[in-house]
């Protein structure tokens, strides 16, 4: 299982840099953050058209316990699926994206900064590994 995180941005704040950096190497998966820049925002089609599962965050997405995503990446990784999620500027997602993806999640009834999206994102996949292999990060 491959998990590629999209971005439409560019320049992440060093604080950020840090704060994902910090998760990304815990993590055991295979996972991988591409930022499209927003004036070529256009590019982040390419990746709607590869045979993965496609996720959009929105703050008008569906939102679940660390428990049900870890249940979810558990059925990912046992069904050998990649999944592409999809994190979008200051302004969201291009429409595009938002009718092409199969699901869209949202992390909390909240609005933050989508650069922050990205440590949130990656804090939960590691999460759900400790979930998973009973790690008693999550307790």
């Amino acid at each position: 299982m491959v998990i590629q995180i999209i971005t439409i941005g560019h320049k992440m704040p060093d604080w950020i840099k840090s704060g994902f950096d910090h998760y990304h190497k815990k993590i055991q998966m295979k996972c991988k953050l591409i930022e499209i820049h927003p004036q070529n925002q256009k590019n982040i089609t390419k990746f709607l058209d590869q045979k993965v599962s496609h996720i959009a965050l929105d703050s008008l997405g569906k939102q679940f316990k660390s428990e049900h995503i870890a249940e979810q990446i558990n059925i990912w990784k046992m069904d050998g699926i990649n999944v592409n999620f999809y994190i979008g500027a200051h302004d969201g997602l291009p429409p595009e994206v938002l009718e092409r993806c199969q699901k869209k999640w949202s992390l909390s009834n909240q609005t933050y900064p989508h650069h922050l999206i990205k440590i949130m994102l990656i804090e939960q996949l590691y999460r759900s590994e400790c979930i998973l292999n009973n790690h008693p990060y999550h307790k």
